[in-house]
């Protein structure tokens, strides 16, 4: 049992070494690029990236639409110029340098790496299901006291939305031709 425990410390040891060395790369690359392209405060802004590379999934992306946001003030040719520098810079980190950095420091083939990041993406979802987030309850509290039930029927309720006095009272019909308007 202790020889798994350290096998799993020693990869997830190298696994974070692995995220710090292309968190360097990213804010190494965007000290140079600003500089490059004369965008203001290119030390802090490589730092700042460094840090939000570090953030799995979306830090990356942001860090570059503060670093496209910042060359604003350059201008705004300059601007997209930068977001897509960012663009181009975030695929290859996903399909080149991560799956290389990984594949060194925890002995894992980079098309593994690739692959477990797509299915990841895939199972996730991703933006789309935003609107699914767990913490929206089943019977959340509406505007003007119309509580929404689980099948999307919605219910006029006497007094405030809150309140559970006459929690049994029946439906309220629908017009026949309409799309979700309470009569």
């Amino acid at each position: 049992m202790i020889d798994l425990t350290e096998r799993i410390l020693l990869q997830v040891g190298r696994y974070m070494l692995g995220n710090v060395v292309t968190s360097a790369l990213a804010g190494l690359a965007t000290f140079l690029w600003c500089v490059g392209m004369d965008v203001p405060y290119a030390a802090a802004l490589g730092v700042f990236v460094a840090l939000m590379d570090m953030v799995p999934v979306v830090g990356s992306t942001i860090g570059g639409v503060v670093v496209s946001l910042v060359a604003l003030a350059v201008s705004f040719l300059v601007a997209v110029i930068t977001a897509c520098f960012y663009i181009g810079f975030r695929l290859a980190e996903d399909y080149l340098i991560m799956p290389k950095a990984m594949s060194y420091a925890v002995n894992v083939h980079p098309i593994v790496t690739v692959v477990a990041v797509v299915i990841g993406g895939a199972l996730l979802g991703g933006g789309r299901r935003a609107h699914r987030h767990p913490s929206r309850g089943r019977h959340r509290p509406r505007a003007g006291g119309v509580r929404v039930s689980p099948d999307r029927r919605g219910v006029r309720e006497r007094g405030p939305a809150t309140s559970n006095a006459g929690a049994h009272r029946p439906r309220a019909r629908r017009h026949p031709g309409s799309r979700g308007s309470v009569r």
